[in-house]
Formats: structure tokens, C-alpha cells, sequence
């Protein structure tokens, strides 16, 4: 029997990690796996699930933690018989943790991209402690991530993002389309990029290590 999955992003934000949660809820429903979405009425998200055609609910209220849609989670959890539970948006770990606090049968999972600042408190203790696994596409977050946050290393995993690798093959034609029109020569090298050009990702730190080529 497939599995029937919930994935909870609030988010209202459109960036790669909203962007990859979308694709992953696709790709599962291509699995045959049931997917259903909590989302923000009006986001991105919600409307790139849209044209999936993966259901979508909303909870009340956007606040970290709600009675409202801790009861909504729980609820909806339990009338659609849900076996996993995937957290994408560190804000909503807490109302779906609380959630499913009384309910251990679902296994509960979040994926974490740029965990940084300690959340070891009392509080983030007990609602962490409701968390089955964390995933991280980075080597280096999860070899610090049980320093983060109050969760054992042995449920930290290393998931790398998938891709479809028959999309990224070399289109020698476009190479050389490209390189032309900026005027780049057969020899030099040109590096390209798809994120934001921000100290975070990290693309001042590969110009500087230019020198050392």
C-alpha cells in the first residue's frame, strides 16, 4: 500500500527551498504515494500545488503556535489516515509537532536547509522530541545540526536533492550560443549560477578562491 503523506510549508516566500518541497510533493504523487499540502492561502506554493492538482488545506492562523491549527492538523491527520508527516518550514515543526504529540503512529520528518542559530531551549526540546528524523541536503549541516537543535545525531540524515538528470545534459549548440554572445572565448572560464547573488550562498567566497585556480 502506497503511503499517504501530509507536507506542512507556510511559507510565503518563493525560493529554492518552497521551489524543491513543491517538486518533491509532485514527484511522490507521480510514486503513487497520496499527497496533501498545508499552505498559505494566496502563496506560491498553494498555487503551484494548484496546477499539480496535490489538494491543499489551510490552518486559521499563521502564528508559530495556534490551538486552532494544532486541532486542524491533528484533525485532518487523523480522517485521512496520513503515515508521514513532512515538515518543510522550521516555523511550522511547532504547531505540527503539538499536533501530533497524542499520536505517534504517523512518523514525523523535517527538513532543515540552513539551520544556524542553537534552539536547545526547554521548549525546543519538547516539541523537537515528537520528530521521528531531520533531513539535510548539506554535509556540513548535518554533521553540526545535533548541536543546533535538541535532536540525537542518529536521527539526522543527509538527503541530497534529487534531480532528473536527463535534464542537465551538455547542449554543445547552447554552450557555444552562449559563450558568443558575451564574448567569451573557447579557453576562458565561465561559471553560471541560479541563486541569488548574496554572501549566504556563498558566491563572493568562489570569486575570491578564483586567485588560487
Amino acid at each position: 500500500m502506497a503511503l499517504n503523506t501530509l507536507h506542512v510549508s507556510t511559507s510565503s516566500s518563493w525560493g529554492g527551498r518552497e521551489i524543491y518541497s513543491c517538486t518533491v510533493m509532485s514527484e511522490l504523487k507521480k510514486a503513487g504515494c497520496g499527497v496533501h499540502a498545508v499552505c498559505r492561502p494566496g502563496s506560491m506554493v498553494e498555487k503551484a500545488l494548484n496546477e499539480q492538482e496535490i489538494p491543499c488545506i489551510h490552518v486559521p492562523t499563521s502564528a508559530k503556535v495556534s490551538f486552532s491549527a494544532i486541532n486542524r492538523i491533528n484533525a485532518f491527520v487523523l480522517q485521512n489516515h496520513i503515515d508521514v508527516v513532512h515538515v518543510h518550514y522550521s516555523r511550522d515543526v511547532w504547531n505540527t509537532a503539538l499536533a501530533l504529540m497524542g499520536n505517534r503512529k504517523p512518523k514525523l520528518f523535517f527538513s532543515n536547509y540552513s539551520g544556524r542559530r542553537k534552539k536547545r531551549d526547554v521548549l525546543h526540546r519538547i516539541i523537537y522530541s515528537r520528530l521521528n528524523g531531520v533531513f539535510t541536503s548539506s554535509a556540513m549541516l548535518a554533521g553540526r545540526l545535533s548541536q543546533v537543535y535538541p535532536v540525537p545525531a542518529s536521527k539526522i540524515h543527509l538527503l541530497p536533492y534529487g534531480r532528473r538528470i536527463e535534464n542537465y545534459q551538455v547542449d554543445e549548440h547552447k554552450r557555444a550560443e552562449i559563450r558568443a554572445r558575451y564574448g567569451v572565448q573557447e579557453n576562458d572560464i565561465l561559471i553560471g549560477t541560479m541563486v541569488r547573488i548574496d554572501p549566504g550562498k556563498g558566491p563572493f567566497d568562489l570569486v575570491k578562491s578564483l586567485r588560487y585556480m
